[in-house]
């Protein structure tokens, strides 16, 4: 990761697919496979475009989950 942190401490990184500058808390994880043996860091427009096989392996970033009612 080559991300900065702002000057509120929030971390940015770039999403692996389309470069896009992002929220760390805003990027969900592919884990590696044969063709990304890293890894990929993904933003969720890139998520979305995924086929099924691979959207089912992405963890999704914590800002992604749905807010619980009261």
């Amino acid at each position: 990761m080559s991300g900065v942190i702002d000057a509120k401490g929030v971390q940015w990184e770039h999403c692996s697919e389309c470069g896009l500058f992002t929220r760390l808390a805003d990027l969900g994880y592919q884990p590696k496979s044969r063709a990304y043996p890293y890894g990929r860091d993904l933003c969720l427009k890139c998520v979305n475009g995924l086929s099924q096989w691979h959207l089912a392996r992405v963890r999704p970033a914590p800002d992604w989950l749905a807010k619980r009612g009261p």
